[in-house]
């Protein structure tokens, strides 16, 4: 018969131990690594003045708790190891898909393709040349482009010159059936200080002044009708070459085919190149950008062999596209820079940089686009016609004629002058 198992827990009195101790131990230390935390209350108190014998319920009670588990296998429930392996495969495919997606060459390819494919679209544009402290314009345009083969743009320049600066606003818009309407505003102020500045010069051009004065006040802030009638009295076929460009540009719009061939033809001729990667920042990639010459060049020759291409050369014969007309920043130098943001998530172009130095003078552009925006552009209530234009055009001609008629007459010859 096998013998009873023996009680080999310590007397803590005689400071004996069983021969068995050493290998409890190390079950111990095994289950206190593998075990959840122990309780943060001791399982029997410790003593406040002498030691006293442990209980022998106390004692069963620890070597309970330290006692080795007896070992098992343990599977993983089959839905959980499945989710486990979807979890690895999934997360390393959706990072091999982000890194693709946000690959900066693809970023900014997207961002083309996205201004190609916009429904509508509107460019704030500001463009600054200062040739000197003294030399300097500055031009604020907003150009509107909606569902419809149509446009409105307002536009703003400032000069600045010698201390003086001198602003004109105007705006242009088109219809769908190609007349062109244009206003200039604050053109009173502008004229009246011109005429302080040359008042000397303009003592004898009195009835040619007030001719001015007279056609400020009929078209300031007031649209002028160009009709595609008007166009065509001055230009030959002007009015079926709108009509012309206006359905070819609208059915492009409404064609995947027509979209899809400048698409794939520029994915097979990215010649915009990423430069420099300057960091995100608020959601938007900051990219320096240079062109490759080489894809240019076939990107342009491609596009004549393109439905919209050859619809647009149909409308116009003049209407032509070559490399030849085309330069590529190469050299991305600091003379001449391209800087693009774009949204991380969407690939949207969100704003464009361009500055260029030569010698003493500073040109720079920026852009700030915003796509498939809800808006319309109503046609104008009023205008003046072009034919009317023109009658107060001549009355400015006449008087002039009259001023220097009446200028010369004051002497007998020129020698008099």
């Amino acid at each position: 018969m096998p013998e009873e198992p023996q009680d080999v827990t310590p007397n803590p009195t005689d400071g004996s131990q069983d021969v068995n101790s050493q290998s409890n131990l190390d079950r111990q230390i095994d289950i206190q690594n593998q075990a959840p935390p122990l309780p943060t209350e001791p399982i029997f108190s410790q003593p406040t003045t002498a030691a006293a014998p442990i209980s022998e319920s106390m004692a069963d009670q620890a070597n309970s708790y330290y006692t080795t588990p007896k070992k098992s296998k343990k599977i993983l429930p089959k839905g959980l190891m499945i989710a486990l392996i979807a979890a690895v495969f999934i997360g390393g495919g959706s990072y091999a898909a982000y890194s693709w997606y946000e690959n900066p060459q693809k970023v900014v390819t997207d961002s083309l393709m996205n201004i190609v494919t916009s429904k509508t679209s509107i460019y704030s544009a500001t463009l600054t040349s200062e040739q000197d402290s003294d030399n300097k314009f500055v031009i604020d345009v907003t150009l509107k482009k909606p569902a419809e083969p149509v446009f409105g743009l307002d536009a703003k320049l400032t000069y600045n010159y010698q201390g003086e600066s001198y602003v004109v606003k105007g705006a242009a818009q088109s219809d769908n059936d190609g007349n062109l309407y244009v206003k200039f505003d604050q053109l009173a102020e502008l004229t009246a200080k011109v005429k302080d500045e040359l008042a000397v010069g303009l003592v004898n051009f009195k009835k040619t002044t007030d001719a001015i004065d007279k056609l400020v006040q009929k078209i300031d802030g007031k649209w002028i009708n160009i009709s595609a009638k008007d166009l065509s009295d001055y230009i030959d076929d002007a009015s079926e070459t709108q009509t012309c460009t206006n359905d070819a540009i609208k059915k492009f719009q409404g064609d995947k085919n027509q979209i899809k061939e400048i698409t794939d033809l520029y994915n097979d001729n990215q010649f915009i190149v990423v430069h420099k990667q300057l960091g995100l920042k608020s959601g938007k990639y900051d990219f320096m950008l240079k062109s490759d010459g080489a894809k240019l060049d076939n990107f342009v020759k491609g596009l004549s062999d393109t439905k919209i291409y050859k619809a647009l050369h149909k409308c116009n014969s003049s209407f032509e596209i070559s490399p030849d007309d085309i330069v590529a920043n190469e050299d991305a130098s600091e003379d001449g820079t391209i800087e693009v943001w774009i949204d991380m998530w969407s690939h949207q172009l969100t704003k464009i940089n361009l500055e260029s130095k030569a010698g003493s003078s500073k040109t720079s552009l920026m852009i700030v686009p915003q796509f498939n925006q809800n808006f319309k552009i109503n046609k104008p209530s009023s205008s003046i016609t072009l034919k009317q234009l023109e009658s107060y055009l001549k009355d400015i001609t006449d008087a002039y004629t009259q001023d220097v008629s009446a200028f010369y007459s004051k002497y007998d010859t020129y020698s008099d002058l």
